[in-house]
């Protein structure tokens, strides 16, 4: 679930480089610590 939900989230954000770039690898990398700890 929670990486369909990172994936979707990635894939919005996929139109926006620059600024809104780092914010998705940003949340990539935070989406991808929650799944190892849960």
């Amino acid at each position: 679930m929670k990486n369909a939900e990172g994936k979707n989230y990635l894939n919005r954000g996929q139109f926006r480089w620059g600024y809104g770039f780092y914010i998705n690898v940003v949340l990539y990398f935070y989406l991808s610590v929650n799944n190892y700890i849960f």
